[in-house]
């Protein structure tokens, strides 16, 4: 979901309220975490396990059904997800859920939780869950854990609510008496005790403000840390909590966390700021999605948020507002190199078009086939790629640098971030692929004379008089500028380096390339080649598990786009998180 401080779709994150920790595996600092990009993953929709019995035909996810995806699914494929150069996942919550099917589907997705102190055993076991840490671990990655704090879940009306099947808060004193929920955000204590869910299957609200429920969750987030190696929390439903309830909590988490505070409003928003050391920019969604749906989109309004997120499993997907992928692209480009660690939701990357209603956005990954050569992979493997770089060149100083507009008119926007002669360019257009061409020119922090390389096509500028950059936009695509000398040891456009960096555990790589033909205006043809490098990573060890118990397609303009030949991986959905003040750290959505 996203917070404000910059756009929709980012992640603020409060700095003066993170703990510089320790490593991978026992919480990862705020300095790691904002050198990183997030692809999320909701586990049931993503891959099964390959060693099991499956369904023949399709799963009915507009029926809001499991569908099999599980950890090992998720270990198995995690060469997908880092051949786009993600260094970081968020998975779907781990623990025990509401079992029956209800009217309102299945907790499939994993936010209706009952039994806080048992695993969900449609994902798969501890062995599993602790399998793919430990292989995210290996690959350098970050893992993110997803946790509910808000509620537990019931089928049955509320007056007939067993508190006795809720573990650990057994007893209906641990809620707020019933209200309906009112979803205007105008009423703040209807927001923070009123009850998610429906009358008969309700997310019955726990009561976040007394100090035996916080005391609880304490206890329980400490253990949660000391039996699995996770290195941060997302935390859902932030604004439905009291913002005093997590002070404490994220003491006793002891790591870097960032929460769902889900208003379009950022003065409400930034009221769980002073709490919270992180949250996913939502405030920023709106005008994002309606800056690049249509032409006619605002520009301004978008500049005046700066802040930023894309999308997630809550909000309908980009392609669902409009088809056009060269829009997506630029939402793309806007989300990862905007300021604050971006989070993708996954299938954003293959151009997924689902809505909310019902939740066609949660499709299953693996009917549709991973696609490496998609053009948005391709597109976010490669922003992805130049981010990192930027953090080897520049340290924590880039993630700290503020992005700056440079450039803004009805139909385009520049934004420019990095110290001065290592600054990013990003060059964004809401004309779609229709549209005509933009020629535009832009004072920027470099010198006459300086070159500037286009990572997505590898075509170079020239930098003019007094900084002057000249480009222009055809066929609604977006640029993304860096310095040409400084692309040194990025792997972008035909550079050397290490694509992983340093990391024993990837012995190799290996790529593979296709042929992509498009046909053109007056039946002419045109053919490039596209290449999905991924990592080879030796054998994972066995994993020494503490002791847990556990319950019993793409559009069709996708050939159109040029593909450029040094582009390793594919592109994917995004978000961003945002860092205190001026800084943004992480955010998630799809595209």
């Amino acid at each position: 979901m996203s917070f404000f401080a910059m756009p929709t779709g980012v992640l603020t994150l409060a700095a003066t309220a993170l703990l510089s920790l320790a490593g991978l595996g026992s919480g990862a600092s705020l300095d790691e975490w904002r050198s990183r990009s997030i692809y999320q993953v909701m586990t049931d929709r993503f891959a099964p396990s390959v060693d099991i019995p499956f369904y023949l035909g399709s799963c009915h996810t507009e029926l809001g059904v499991y569908c099999g995806g599980t950890w090992r699914g998720i270990k198995d494929n995690l060469d997908y997800i880092q051949g786009m150069n993600f260094d970081a996942i968020w998975i779907s919550p781990i623990v025990a859920q509401l079992p029956q099917v209800t009217a309102d589907g299945s907790s499939y997705a994993g936010y209706w939780q009952q039994d806080l102190f048992t695993l969900n055993s449609k994902y798969g076991t501890i062995d599993d869950l602790h399998e793919l840490m430990d292989e995210v671990h290996k690959r350098g990655m970050l893992f993110m854990m997803d946790v509910i704090v808000n509620h537990m879940a019931y089928s049955g009306a509320v007056p007939d609510i067993e508190y006795s099947v809720l573990n650990p808060f057994n007893d209906k004193d641990y809620y707020h008496p019933y209200c309906e929920m009112d979803y205007s955000a105008d009423n703040m204590t209807a927001l923070q005790q009123c009850w998610l869910g429906s009358y008969y299957i309700p997310l019955v609200d726990l009561a976040t403000d007394h100090d035996e429920v916080r005391d609880m969750f304490s206890d329980w987030i400490s253990q949660m840390a000391t039996n699995h190696s996770f290195d941060g929390l997302r935390i859902d439903a932030g604004a439905n909590v009291d913002p005093d309830f997590f002070p404490g909590f994220m003491e006793a988490a002891d790591m870097f966390a960032t929460a769902e505070v889900y208003l379009s409003n950022e003065t409400l928003a930034c009221e769980w700021q002073e709490t919270i050391p992180s949250l996913i920019n939502y405030p920023l969604y709106w005008p994002l999605t309606a800056a690049f749906e249509s032409k006619d989109g605002s520009m301004s309004d978008l500049v005046d948020m700066m802040s930023s997120q894309k999308k997630n499993h809550d909000v309908p997907r980009f392609a669902n507002h409009t088809q056009d992928i060269t829009r997506a692209m630029n939402v793309n480009a806007f989300v990862l190199m905007n300021d604050g660690i971006p989070i993708v939701y996954q299938g954003q990357e293959q151009h997924f078009t689902g809505g909310t209603e019902p939740f066609t956005n949660r499709e299953v990954m693996w009917e549709y086939g991973f696609d490496f050569f998609a053009p948005l992979y391709q597109e976010i493997a490669t922003l992805n790629t130049l981010r990192q770089h930027l953090f080897k060149l520049s340290g924590v100083n880039y993630g700290q640098k503020q992005t700056d507009v440079v450039h803004q008119d009805d139909h385009t926007m520049v934004m420019q971030k990095g110290e001065k002669g290592k600054q990013i360019l990003t060059v964004l257009t809401n004309s779609g692929w229709d549209g005509d061409d933009e020629s535009i020119s832009f004072t920027t922090g470099y010198s006459s004379g300086d070159s500037l390389t286009d990572v997505l096509t590898c075509t170079t500028v020239s930098v003019g008089t007094g900084g002057t950059v000249k480009v222009t936009l055809s066929g609604g695509i977006p640029m993304v500028l860096f310095s040409t000398d400084d692309l040194a040891d990025s792997t972008l456009c035909g550079t050397k380096g290490e694509k992983w960096g340093a990391n024993t555990n990837i012995t190799s790589t290996q790529t593979t390339r296709t042929t992509i033909t498009t046909t053109m205006a007056g039946g002419s043809t045109s053919t490039s080649i596209a290449a999905a490098t991924l990592p080879l990573v030796t054998q994972a060890q066995a994993y020494d598990a503490p002791s847990m118990s556990a319950s019993a397609s793409p559009s069709g303009l996708a050939g159109a786009l040029p593909v450029n030949t040094m582009m390793a991986g594919s592109f994917a959905a995004l978000a961003v998180v945002l860092t205190s003040g001026a800084v943004g750290a992480a955010l998630g959505f799809g595209v």
